[in-house]
């Protein structure tokens, strides 16, 4: 489970932090009020559980990156690994080198990746895997796919990026690993929706790498 924005990453340190809410707190996030005792109750870690077994993982990620969105500054800062904010690089560079024009500014990115969801198993044992596509910028998660148990992550890359609408892709580039070197990915992002691809190659596609 990701962090939630109360700072918790376990359904019973959410119950938790419920409880020690007041009762302002609770009605504001529409928990049921008992007429009997005059008061809001908080959901209890097995409510909880039962509540997130049945919410469309995709569906609470695009509203999720919708919220966070509208609250992220529309310029982004991401920071350079000289802890230097990127913003403030490019500005010295065109200070530095202004005979080279303007600098264009950088593309919007998304990485698509697969991971294990730690903790996470199915009723038949098996593990939770999923397939995300996260902005590079601020490293929000705009797209999110359960990966089938008797699937792979291939069949999935295009229903995933299907989430993100025609404005946010477009022209963006998408970053993804080896797994996902095929042509009809290829295909999709640059004649479908307009986007850029930077895939990684590997020594099992010996033509692809040679070339």
């Amino acid at each position: 489970m990701r962090w939630t924005s109360a700072g918790h990453s376990s359904l019973t340190a959410i119950a938790e932090w419920a409880r020690r809410r007041d009762q302002a707190v609770l009605a504001r996030l529409g928990c049921p009020y008992d007429p009997f005792t005059g008061r809001f109750t908080a959901p209890g870690e097995r409510t909880l559980r039962d509540v997130f077994g049945k919410v469309d993982a995709a569906a609470l990620t695009q509203a999720g990156f919708a919220r966070l969105t509208a609250l992220t500054p529309s310029s982004p800062c991401a920071t350079a690994p000289d802890g230097v904010r990127e913003r403030e690089q490019r500005r010295a560079h065109r200070t530095a080198a202004p005979q080279q024009g303007d600098v264009r500014p950088s593309r919007r990115a998304f990485a698509v990746d697969g991971k294990c969801l730690r903790g996470a198993v199915r009723a038949d044992g098996s593990r939770v895997f999923v397939l995300t596509s996260v902005r590079h910028d601020d490293t929000l998660t705009a797209a999110l796919r359960e990966i089938g148990a008797k699937t792979n992550e291939i069949p999935e890359f295009t229903p995933l990026l299907d989430q993100i609408d025609d404005t946010g892709l477009a022209d963006a580039v998408v970053t993804v690993d080896a797994l996902h070197a095929q042509k009809d990915h290829a295909r999709y992002l640059v004649e479908q929706r307009h986007a850029h691809y930077l895939l990684s190659i590997k020594n099992n596609q010996p033509r692809s790498q040679a070339s």
